[in-house]
């Protein structure tokens, strides 16, 4: 088994778990929701429309836009938050944003909630970001665009997320870095592309400081060195990009 089939692995025993801590909290058939017209009673029954681990993306994609701000909750959000964070480790589509969805958590002031709880997200957001580096980028296109961000509308701090990256010397950890700054080259070295960032402005920053700091680029350097043939040139291709960003 390959690092990435182990991670799969890990990220499918991490929701699990989800479900398990999060079991406690029953589907409540009187929630709340805003009655101006927003949610209509199709969309108040696609959640009713099948147990919780069969819900799909279209069933739960109103409700995951207006969870706990018109609809709901933060009992009844954490009802739903294992099979929303399980739609999320799979592949497109999903019932929301990402951002959207993990920025659900501050709304919900997650921070207060069970320690057991806290925990189990943790390290469903370690596992899933580990695997998302693993993953070669597929159509240029880099799952760390969103999923960084989203983690970061999560999370105050966004350090170990950045290790993570910067510890990981596979190829594709690599080639989310090139096209991580490529969909940000148009804001950088000021601010990140995602506009999501806007309500993350200290987490922005943390990332930014990362991403154009002399340790980086040395570490990025030194890796350079001791690899070879594809891994090598898309190392060098970082560090050309990173080095234009510094001037």
């Amino acid at each position: 088994m390959n690092n990435s089939q182990e991670l799969k692995q890990q990220l499918q025993n991490s929701v699990e778990k989800l479900y398990v801590v999060f079991e406690k909290y029953d589907l409540r058939q009187n929630m709340d929701y805003c009655d101006c017209g927003c949610i209509s009673p199709e969309d108040f029954g696609h959640i009713f429309s099948n147990s919780l681990r069969i819900l799909s993306s279209e069933d739960l994609e109103r409700y995951s836009w207006k969870a706990m701000s018109t609809w709901g909750d933060s009992y009844d959000f954490r009802h739903f938050l294992p099979r929303l964070f399980e739609l999320l480790a799979g592949e497109t589509p999903y019932p929301s944003d990402p951002e959207i969805i993990f920025g659900k958590l501050t709304y919900g002031d997650w921070h207060a909630w069970d320690q057991q709880e806290q925990e189990a997200v943790f390290e469903y957001f370690l596992i899933l970001w580990k695997l998302i580096l693993s993953h070669e980028p597929q159509d240029e296109y880099t799952k760390t665009q969103e999923f960084l961000c989203a983690i970061g509308r999560a999370v105050d701090d966004v350090s170990p997320y950045l290790d993570i990256w910067e510890n990981s010397d596979k190829t594709s950890a690599y080639k989310h870095l090139d096209w991580f700054l490529y969909y940000n080259s148009d804001k950088l070295p000021t601010e990140l592309s995602n506009a999501f960032w806007e309500s993350r402005v200290i987490q922005m920053r943390d990332v930014l400081a990362w991403l154009l700091s002399p340790h980086l680029r040395m570490l990025l350097t030194a890796n350079a060195k001791s690899s070879t043939h594809e891994k090598k040139d898309t190392i060098l291709t970082v560090i050309g990009k990173l080095e234009t960003y510094s001037k």
